[in-house]
C-alpha cells in the first residue's frame, strides 16, 4: 500500500517502459499519432 510502484520495478519492466517511449517518440516525429497518447477525456 505505501509502495504501489514497486511492481514494476524489475528490469523486464523498466526496460519494456523504456521501449514504449522510444516507439511514442518516434510516431510523433514520423508525424503519426503515438500509440499510447493520453486523451483530455480520459483523464
Amino acid at each position: 500500500m505505501l509502495l504501489p510502484h514497486m511492481g514494476s520495478a524489475t528490469i523486464e519492466g523498466r526496460i519494456a517502459m523504456g521501449e514504449k517511449v522510444l516507439i511514442n517518440i518516434r510516431a510523433y516525429f514520423d508525424g503519426h499519432k503515438p500509440p499510447d497518447r493520453v486523451l483530455p477525456s480520459m483523464l
